[in-house]
C-alpha cells in the first residue's frame, strides 16, 4: 500500500487509541477547500501517476473524511490559507479556542466533497 495512505490511517487509529487513554485530546482535522483541491494534492504527492493506487487513495480519504465528520469532538478546518489555518491551530492548542463558524464551514465542506465522491 501506499506509505501516505498508510500513515493517515495510523494516524486516525493512533488517535482513536490515545482518546481511550486521554477522553481530553485534542483532535483537529485539515479539510481540503475542494473536491478538485484534494484530487490535486494526491495526485502532487503520489510518486507515480497509477489511476488504481489514486483510486484507492480517494476511497480511504473518503473514509477518514466520514469518519472525522461524525467526530463531534474534532476541530475541524478548511486549509485555504495557510497562516489563518495556523492562527486558529495556535489558538486552539494554547488556549481552547474553537471558532466554531471555521468548523461550520469545514464540516459543510466536508458534507460537499463527501456527496461528490
Amino acid at each position: 500500500g501506499n506509505a501516505q495512505t498508510g500513515l493517515s490511517i495510523l494516524v486516525v487509529g493512533t488517535e482513536q487509541e490515545l482518546r481511550a487513554y486521554k477522553p481530553d485530546i485534542k483532535t483537529i482535522f485539515l479539510v481540503p477547500p475542494s473536491l478538485e483541491d484534494m484530487q490535486d494534492r494526491l495526485h502532487r504527492s503520489s510518486r507515480n501517476s497509477d489511476q488504481a493506487e489514486i483510486s484507492r487513495r480517494m476511497e480511504a480519504a473518503k473514509k477518514e473524511i466520514g469518519f472525522a465528520f461524525d467526530q463531534k469532538n474534532y476541530y475541524c478546518l478548511v486549509t485555504k490559507d495557510p497562516n489563518h489555518t495556523a492562527a486558529l491551530v495556535d489558538a486552539f492548542l494554547t488556549d481552547d479556542k474553537i471558532d466554531r463558524t471555521e468548523d461550520e464551514e469545514a464540516r459543510s465542506k466536508m458534507q460537499e466533497i463527501l456527496s461528490q465522491l
